[in-house]
């Protein structure tokens, strides 16, 4: 049997999308002489080398500077932290402190109504009691004389 197909060379040397070498393509379009003034390219290759350097030194410049404000953040950040549970641990502690006065008030008031109705019945069990409503009267007539 005879073969068809053409080796991989041939198709890469006509076609120009399966070329292979990218150096075969640069080689192409640029041009064989190129004429540049070596003082000139020298001279711009210092002034970017001065650009570069200067551009690295602002770079550390900056990262150090926002290191700096990362580190000044955190302490920032730590201590309105502490300063936020402080004052929630202070509203707390007063919250404790009203709901015991509220309930110390609330026993105390109890207490006295206890009082007062133990008071009440026994000014009523007096005065349905003879002798207390003579006792009464009596009392009644010296001040009036």
């Amino acid at each position: 049997m005879q073969s068809f197909q053409k080796p991989l060379s041939c198709l890469a040397s006509n076609n120009p999308t399966l070329d292979t070498s990218p150096l075969d393509t640069l080689h192409k379009h640029l041009p064989k002489n190129i004429m540049t003034d070596k003082e000139a390219l020298y001279e711009e290759n210092l002034a970017l080398k001065h650009n570069q350097n200067r551009l690295r030194e602002n770079n550390q410049a900056l990262f150090t500077k926002y290191s700096h404000l990362q580190k000044e953040f955190v302490k920032t950040e730590g201590q309105l932290v502490n300063a936020i549970g402080a004052r929630q641990s202070n509203l707390q502690k007063r919250d404790q402190s009203h709901t015991e006065l509220l309930k110390n008030f609330r026993i105390t008031i109890n207490s006295q109504q206890q009082t007062i109705q133990s008071k009440e019945a026994e000014i009523t069990r007096l005065k349905k009691s003879v002798k207390y409503t003579s006792i009464r009267e009596l009392q009644i007539d010296l001040q009036q004389y």
